[in-house]
């Protein structure tokens, strides 16, 4: 192992260009150490110099050792680094929160949920939101849930998605987020008022969400912040209700309101709705009566391959 690669182990950097001592020369012509010099006697020998301490031949290999300094930041270990990438992010987030807590487009999404006679939920319940340290569409998602959850008077935000990292996790469970540990793949009975904030998922989480909350006391209690069931593919009513799966049946009876478009960043919150289910005859449409054995029946999954945020 070199000399220049044991440096670079223990810590050291590169200050600058590695250099090469010169070796030493007479001073003038022909009068350096054992040299001639002027009007010396043609054919005369140079005198020989005799030193105590002879000098050592001077090495023709490159003297790196004044080209180093020490670095500590190369001696941090990871968990240093991990730190430091969680402070990171929870800058990001808190600053994107401050953004959209001021903006009149958060002004706006209160006013949805307003109009659909939700202005508090017990729980809200996140998939699917993508890497936040990956992604600057993922830290503005979770900015509005933590900013959507303060305004709804929330007890608890609940987060899962297989793609987080240990950096996501720790900065989420820093900002008061309680983490999902296992994939529930979207079977998550609800017994009070619960939001799930679903953006841009797949049609099966949506659908497992629906059949584990298939009763009308459920779905009632149940709010979907995502894409719109109704333009999912094959949400088509067909005409027995024995061939349609949670989504197809849900979606004859869903309410929805459209979020408006979130200028800084349209990807984040598009095609983007809040869905509820009512019972009350004067806000149609209505969920069938208790009485409808047939519609009550739980739906069976439909054959659709599995999508990837459930597995």
């Amino acid at each position: 192992e070199s000399h220049q690669e044991k440096m670079l182990e223990g810590g050291f950097q590169m200050s600058g260009k590695p250099t090469k001592p010169k070796p030493t020369r007479g001073r003038g012509r022909g009068r350096g150490r054992g040299g001639l010099g002027r009007g010396a006697p043609a054919g005369s020998q140079p005198r020989p110099h005799h030193h105590s301490n002879p000098q050592p031949a001077i090495s023709q290999h490159t003297n790196y050792n004044s080209g180093f300094r020490y670095d500590r930041r190369n001696q941090s270990n990871p968990s240093e680094r991990e730190e430091t990438a969680v402070q990171s992010l929870l800058s990001k987030v808190n600053a994107a929160k401050l953004s959209i807590s001021r903006s009149d487009w958060f002004k706006s999404v209160l006013s949805v949920f307003s109009r659909a006679r939700c202005p508090s939920v017990d729980h809200l319940i996140s998939y699917g939101i993508g890497s936040l340290e990956d992604s600057v569409r993922s830290q503005i998602q979770a900015a509005f849930m933590l900013i959507l959850g303060d305004a709804l008077q929330v007890k608890e935000i609940f987060v899962f998605d297989p793609v987080f990292t240990k950096v996501d996790l720790k900065a989420l469970e820093k900002l008061g987020v309680s983490i999902i540990t296992t994939n529930e793949q979207g079977n998550r009975p609800v017994a009070s008022k619960t939001l799930f904030f679903m953006p841009h998922c797949g049609r099966r989480l949506y659908e497992n969400v629906l059949r584990s909350n298939w009763s009308i006391d459920q779905l009632t209690q149940t709010f979907l912040l995502g894409n719109p069931i109704t333009l999912m593919k094959g949400t088509k009513i067909a005409p027995s209700t024995a061939t349609q799966d949670s989504l197809q049946l849900a979606a004859a009876f869903v309410h929805e309101y459209a979020l408006p478009s979130y200028e800084d960043r349209p990807e984040a919150f598009s095609d983007t709705s809040l869905q509820y289910f009512r019972t009350s005859s004067d806000d149609p449409p209505t969920l069938p009566d208790k009485s409808d054995s047939q519609f009550w029946t739980v739906p069976t999954p439909s054959p659709e391959a599995a999508d990837p945020e459930v597995r």
